[in-house]
């Protein structure tokens, strides 16, 4: 076994099971769903977070900005996703889903956006309400054989 194998196994296996204790109470895990719209083809990244940036919008809530967070985008013209399946740029959907909720839930919220008109960025003074117990709703959630029923139909 080779100093690289041994490294990679003892990382995976041994020290994966060691975290800190800012890790065991905030990190939490995301999974990134991207389906091709010619071919179908899902592919999936999951990433560990410690919190989560979302955008924010006037008049509204920070549930309804986390709603946003787990909504579909749309990914075409200068945004397409390559496919390897049709092994081109292809239009696709992109969907960001919380697969391993922390114990604490950090959220950033973005309260700066670029003017493309002055090339400055711009202070967002939104007023964000929040609720006292934050509810993630379950299709926020990721659940691996429900994606994998809504792909199959």
């Amino acid at each position: 076994m080779s100093k690289d194998e041994l490294d990679k196994l003892i990382q995976t296996k041994i020290l994966s099971n060691f975290k800190t204790w800012v890790q065991q109470f905030f990190e939490g895990q995301l999974v990134s769903i991207t389906k091709c719209q010619r071919c179908e083809r899902r592919s999936t990244r999951e990433e560990t977070f410690m919190n989560l940036s979302v955008d924010i919008e006037k008049n509204t809530s920070l549930s309804h900005c986390l709603k946003k967070f787990s909504t579909k985008e749309l990914l075409n013209l200068g945004d397409k996703f390559f496919c390897e399946s049709c092994n081109t740029k292809q239009v696709a959907t992109r969907q960001m889903m919380i697969k391993m909720r922390p114990k604490l839930l950090l959220i950033h919220l973005k309260r700066f956006k670029m003017n493309f008109q002055t090339m400055q960025h711009q202070k967002l003074s939104y007023r964000i309400p929040y609720p006292t117990i934050l509810h993630i709703e379950d299709n926020q959630i990721y659940k691996e054989d429900i994606v994998e029923e809504e792909t199959k139909s």
